[in-house]
């Protein structure tokens, strides 16, 4: 069914709106968001199995002797990319119908728009890099021609080319760090990957795996010195611009570094320096109100790491994207008493150990459950004596000890 979902853009897609639109160019635009709106309902029908952490799988070999092989993997970042694929997909279908002219040519614009569509499904879906890296390139492709659609606009000419040099430039460099990453872990599958995570940042390629897959995911998203390439290619009709360059395309680069997030979680060259602290406003059970880092208890049966993602999810909403590894390693281990003379640690409800990590966040954080509010501050301001007042039960100490750790204590 993953393939299907691929497929269904790429194959039917791309010639359906041809055949259609010698009937009429509201047949056609019909059929266009139809496929795309079906497309989104399979992908919802897997909610279920992706909800509590788990993932969907459909492999085909391809090449096994050499590691590449269709290896499908859908779990909740790629659903969630997915159904942004498709979802914001079929309102640029109907979008564009009512934007060009009679005069502009809507199936050579939708046949375009399905292929690109496809390439995007395959980049969320894709557990092999070298299967990633082929739908990588074909976005680059179909970006280039949906950017070049007006051609009698020396613009528009213009800025498909610019897009396509940079976007290629970056693609090759991802080629190169793919190829180093399967040569060092001995794999291109990415679930086995974040298994052999310590292999390969342990390993003396580990500073050209970075740079040069970080070079891809910043030229596809148009990030800086590479920026200028996007100002060029909204030379596009507004469709393409709204879709590629606004929705989807240049979040691809986002979402690889959040796939492969867990190979380099934990590097201090991934990670670089701590910028900003995120401290929870709660109120606390005799009625004051403390500032307080995210915390919680494990429980039963449950592995520390789930129990991180919960409890981050839980004060920060949905959308935090934090980055936590495979195999997350406490940077101190503290111990609370009901008295507060004893460590510095102080909890009045019990005598607990308490693991502390640092957690870097990549989304959008919005307080939840009993946070009353969330503020991001610097280094110096975390560690003032105003800020340091405002936290109680040895939070401060914690923060201070969290700094220090990451070699950011002022």
């Amino acid at each position: 069914m993953l393939f299907l979902i691929i497929l269904l853009p790429l194959l039917l897609g791309t010639t359906m709106v041809w055949g259609l639109d010698k009937l009429s160019r509201q047949a056609t635009a019909i059929g266009a968001s139809a496929l795309s709106c079906l497309c989104f309902i399979l992908l919802a029908q897997y909610l279920p199995d992706v909800q509590n952490g788990g993932a969907v799988r459909y492999v085909l070999d391809w090449l096994p002797s050499v590691g590449i092989n269709i290896d499908l993997r859908l779990d909740a970042l790629s659903l969630m990319f997915s159904m942004l694929i498709t979802g914001i997909g079929t309102l640029i279908f109907i979008y564009a119908y009512y934007y060009l002219s009679a005069k502009n040519s809507l199936a050579k614009l939708y046949s375009l728009l399905m292929l690109f569509m496809a390439a995007m499904l395959g980049i969320s879906l894709s557990n092999n890099l070298m299967i990633l890296l082929i739908f990588w390139e074909l976005t680059s492709i179909s970006s280039f021609l949906l950017v070049g659609y007006w051609q009698r606009y020396a613009a528009a000419q213009r800025g498909a080319r610019m897009a396509l040099t940079i976007t290629g430039m970056g693609g090759l460099c991802m080629l190169g760090g793919f190829i180093l990453i399967g040569q060092v872990a001995g794999t291109y599958q990415i679930d086995q990957l974040f298994e052999r995570a310590d292999i390969i940042q342990n390993s003396p390629y580990f500073l050209p795996i970075l740079f040069l897959v970080l070079m891809g995911a910043f030229t596809k998203s148009a990030q800086f010195p590479f920026h200028f390439w996007l100002p060029n290619a909204m030379a596009a009709p507004t469709p393409v611009s709204a879709y590629l360059h606004s929705a989807t395309m240049v979040k691809a680069g986002i979402f690889l570094l959040a796939r492969l997030s867990p190979i380099f979680v934990g590097a201090s060259l991934y990670h670089g320096i701590v910028t900003t602290v995120g401290l929870l406003l709660r109120g606390l059970p005799d009625g004051s109100i403390s500032r307080a880092v995210v915390s919680g208890r494990v429980m039963y049966g449950e592995r520390v790491r789930d129990a991180l993602l919960r409890h981050l999810e839980k004060d920060l909403g949905p959308m935090a994207l934090p980055q936590v590894p495979t195999s997350p390693q406490p940077f101190t281990i503290v111990e609370y008493f009901p008295d507060e003379t004893v460590s510095g640690f102080h909890d009045p409800r019990q005598h607990a150990v308490s693991l502390a990590y640092v957690v870097p966040i990549d989304g959008d954080c919005a307080p939840s459950q009993d946070a009353l509010d969330l503020v991001w501050v610097t280094p110096q301001e975390a560690t003032s004596p105003a800020f340091q007042l405002e936290m109680s039960g040895g939070q401060g100490r914690l923060i201070r000890m969290a700094l220090a750790h990451a070699g950011q204590l002022p």
